[in-house]
Parts: C-alpha cells; sequence; structure tokens
C-alpha cells in the first residue's frame, strides 16, 4: 500500500508489520534519542491515510538479540 511505501523510505524504520486489532500496523524504528523518536512520529502523522498512531519506547539491550530472541526475515 501507499502507506507502506511511504513508512519503508523513512530512515531508521526496521520493520513494518500488519497486525489484527486496534491498529493495523506496527512500525519499529531504531531511534538514539527522544528527538528522533518524536520527529519519526512527526513524519508517519503526515502521511496520508494514518488516522492514529499509538508510541512507546524501549531500550534496546546491550546485547542483540537478547537471550532467547530469534531473528529471522521470512
Amino acid at each position: 500500500t501507499k502507506i507502506v511505501d511511504t513508512l519503508a523510505k523513512i530512515p531508521d524504520v526496521i520493520t513494518i508489520t500488519k497486525t489484527i486489532g486496534d491498529f493495523d500496523l506496527q512500525v519499529t524504528a531504531m531511534v538514539r534519542d527522544l528527538k528522533e523518536a518524536l520527529h519519526i512520529q512527526d513524519e508517519v502523522a503526515r502521511i496520508e491515510g494514518v488516522t492514529q498512531i499509538e508510541a512507546s519506547l524501549r531500550k534496546v539491550s546491550d546485547k542483540w538479540p537478547s537471550a532467547k530472541q530469534h531473528i529471522t526475515t521470512i
């Protein structure tokens, strides 16, 4: 979709996942600080068709992937 294509062009966006429930998509970005996170949130909010955003932050472990976390490209 046009929204997914636009999201994929945002620097530091690493995953875009189609979901079922309250939201259609989950977008994950690796950011350096809160200022960058807010900038990405503003970019997403400006995309035509985006009507609601819920954002959360968490620190990435120093060792990534963390124990028992599996990374796949499927």
